[in-house]
């Protein structure tokens, strides 16, 4: 007796490669939503590092450092 599922019968008989590529597009998508969803909920930065030249830039224009000063550690954050 033939069974339907067997010797090549199977649900994705005569798609070829379409149902792969399908999963493999489904995984790249969820992976960008979790990377997109924690980087939102961070504030939208990836490294602290844009956050200390932010405060630098802070400090700079509120006249706390010298224009010297804020190239030096303009340079030291690089």
């Amino acid at each position: 007796m033939h069974m339907m599922w067997g010797y090549g019968y199977g649900p994705y008989m005569g798609y070829g490669f379409l149902p792969i590529i399908g999963w493999v597009f489904s995984w790249i998508f969820f992976i960008v939503v979790i990377v997109l969803a924690i980087r939102f909920f961070r504030g939208g930065r990836w490294h602290d590092h844009d956050r200390s030249a932010e405060i630098l830039r802070e400090r700079y224009a509120k006249g706390e450092i010298s224009k010297k000063e804020f190239e030096e550690m303009k340079k030291d954050l690089q």
